[in-house]
């Protein structure tokens, strides 16, 4: 089935969507959310996996496994946004963290990077930093997922844990629904005096559910209370702070 994930740039008024499928195809369709236009740019017979757009939206970077175990199987890939061409390029023919810098860290084209691995061509001149924040630290096991969704503004509210039945009964049609696991994220909404904030979940387990993989993400708004009224259907979302708004994509 097909879905489209939602990236914005967090210092910029960039964006990507990538529409998944149907098959092994992926689509890259920019956004500049100025003017809200849109432009179809490239399609892609791979996964575009951990998309990531640098602050001032010159960049974007993904990684490309081809899941042969081959050499250079797996790639790293930085791009002028928001084209797939490569202007820099790491490959490794194994998955464990990847090859190259995982995110962006700050204006412009610097990088982190836990190896620091060279890359195979870079006609950017990436910066890369192994000083990691803080308060990624401890997240980077899981990833690098969780990591960019701190660098964006989502505040860790529950840990990465296997959660109760009752927890995940209804979310996906899990065939082990004991091995669950989820980490749940909040992200503040400014200029609302209410206080609202809006709320990822990251679960992953396996489940029979056609329309999502191991991991996938759901959303919620949680009023002042601590209501929480589910998105149904929503497969990525975020604020936009170019326009003061919430930004979705679903089914």
């Amino acid at each position: 089935m097909a879905h489209t994930h939602l990236q914005l740039s967090n210092g910029s008024a960039a964006a990507i969507l990538i529409k998944y499928g149907p098959g092994k195809v992926s689509s890259v369709i920019g956004w500049d959310r100025t003017n809200d236009t849109f432009v179809r740019t490239q399609c892609l017979k791979a996964k575009l996996e951990l998309p990531d757009l640098s602050p001032d939206g010159q960049y974007f970077a993904y990684y490309v496994n081809t899941q042969t175990g081959r050499e250079k199987s797996v790639r790293r890939v930085i791009s002028r946004w928001p084209w797939l061409k490569a202007l820099a390029f790491w490959s490794t023919s194994s998955w464990i963290y990847g090859p190259g810098p995982g995110l962006f860290t700050g204006a412009g084209n610097e990088m982190w990077a836990g190896e620091g691995v060279k890359a195979e061509w870079d006609k950017i001149g990436m910066k890369i930093t192994s000083d990691l924040p803080v308060e990624w630290q401890s997240f980077v096991k899981g990833g690098l997922l969780f990591p960019q969704l701190q660098r964006d503004g989502w505040k860790p509210v529950a840990p990465w844990e296997i959660c109760s039945t009752e927890e995940a009964d209804g979310v996906a049609n899990w065939l082990y629904s004991m091995d669950v696991h989820r980490i749940i994220f909040q992200k503040q909404l400014p200029n609302n005096n209410n206080r609202w904030k809006l709320q990822l979940t990251h679960w992953c387990g396996i489940n029979g559910d056609e329309n999502r993989g191991i991991s996938f993400d759901t959303f919620a708004l949680v009023s002042p209370e601590g209501v929480m009224e589910k998105c149904e259907g929503w497969c990525s979302a975020d604020y936009d702070a170019v326009k003061g708004r919430i930004v979705w994509t679903r089914d």
